[in-house]
């Protein structure tokens, strides 16, 4: 991407990272926006939240990753990590003029985008169901204790600022004809035909009146017990520990991962092998197994991954080159058994330009151990539509050429030991 061309180039793994952190915040922002006035009701205490905040987590690190895989940006560069993070839904709708979004990837998000949108009414109706299933046992207790209705009437009158107002309004339900009926049995005697209305009036008042600290009053008159209160006191809290929880646990699970020897392999060997990898990424992959290839008990380990990394089908040809030079100058750890072995294996790969470039290694080394191939072994590359069994004819030349060549090396050399 042009337009970021001149973003700091770091590992990949940490963009992701950022990526992450950048999304998260984000997401859990426009989460709180798209819930509106339900958002301070406790929404982080409702596991499907933290299931959307996981999806809109998910979309922008598959977005950044087709646009890696298409070349519209570089997974190793800060800031597009950081503008997709933040603005990975401007990007989607091709509103940021740096990033082009093509059909196709926009296509392979859409089911994560309807399944995120489920997710989200999904949240909305969790939290009404809570809060109707709280409503109806408050309503249920006050209507059938008529001493806690009348401590919750004082209660309401006592915060509200339309004192006067409030009276009416329960003064005309007075003057309205009763709500329900006892066909069956007489009602019991305190009760009150009207309560319901008259709760539902004092109940939506005192909500206005105060939302921040609505189930604290209901404590304080000990009309809901302590546990409800905890509850609804302490969701800003559980969201507070269930983050750190989250951040402690992928930061303590990033820490391992990128000390464990094979998910650090794995990681750089995909670097390699990376078609549109930059230079800067090929030489911090280059470095890693260049460290590993020196330390003799992890040479061998080393081989085996750029060999790995070699067979893939989609490595660059400046990836090839640099692998075969960094093989080839590393004398003074590698025997000469090594890499020649090494070299061997790569020939067998079936993509013709590591075998050209690896036939090329080959007669540079015989030429520097003062082993020079002759005309026939030099003219028996094949070309890119040689059959396999011509293919393996050229790889038992090179192999009868080194078992002899390394036996003459090695008594040359125990000669010269003398």
């Amino acid at each position: 991407m042009e337009d970021l061309g001149f973003s700091p180039d770091i590992d990949a793994y940490l963009c992701y990272l950022i990526l992450m952190v950048a999304s998260g915040v984000s997401a859990a922002v426009n989460i709180n926006q798209m819930m509106g006035a339900i958002a301070r009701r406790g929404i982080w205490t409702i596991w499907r939240t933290w299931f959307l905040l996981g999806l809109y987590i998910l979309i922008p690190v598959a977005l950044f990753w087709l646009l890696d895989r298409t070349s519209a940006i570089s997974d190793t560069s800060l800031l597009s990590a950081i503008l997709v993070g933040f603005s990975y839904d401007q990007i989607m709708r091709n509103q940021i003029t740096s990033i082009s979004v093509a059909t196709k990837v926009s296509t392979l998000l859409k089911p994560l985008q309807t399944w995120a949108e489920e997710a989200a009414k999904g949240v909305r109706l969790s939290l009404k169901s809570k809060d109707a299933l709280a409503k109806e046992k408050l309503f249920a207790a006050l209507e059938n204790d008529k001493e806690k209705f009348d401590v919750f009437r004082k209660l309401v009158f006592s915060k509200t600022y339309k004192k006067v107002e409030l009276e009416e309004k329960l003064d005309e339900i007075e003057s309205s004809p009763p709500i329900g009926s006892f066909e069956e049995s007489s009602p019991p005697e305190d009760f009150d035909l009207y309560r319901y209305a008259k709760i539902q009036i004092l109940y939506d008042e005192l909500r206005i009146s105060k939302p921040e600290t609505f189930s604290y009053h209901l404590k304080e008159a000990e009309i809901i017990g302590e546990w409800p209160y905890r509850r609804k006191k302490h969701k800003g809290k559980v969201t507070v520990v269930v983050s750190l929880v989250l951040l402690l646990g992928f930061g303590g699970g990033g820490y391992y991962l990128s000390n464990n020897e094979w998910v650090s392999n794995t990681y750089y060997r995909w670097r390699l092998s990376k078609a549109n990898t930059t230079a800067v990424d090929q030489h911090r992959a280059l470095a890693y197994f260049c460290m590993w290839i020196d330390t003799p008990s992890t040479s061998q380990k080393a081989l085996d991954n750029l060999h790995h990394a070699l067979s893939s089908p989609q490595i660059a040809l400046v990836s090839i080159e640099r692998i075969l030079f960094l093989v080839r100058t590393k004398r003074d750890t590698l025997t000469q058994q090594q890499e020649v072995d090494f070299l061997l294996r790569a020939l067998s790969i079936e993509r013709p330009e590591v075998r050209s470039r690896v036939h090329e290694t080959m007669e540079f080394l015989a030429e520097e151990w003062g082993a020079p191939v002759d005309s026939l072994l030099h003219d028996a590359l094949p070309d890119a539509s040689a059959s396999l069994l011509k293919v393996e004819e050229f790889i038992t030349k090179w192999d009868k050429f080194w078992e002899v060549r390394l036996k003459e090396l090695a008594l040359s050399d125990s000669t010269r030991g003398r």
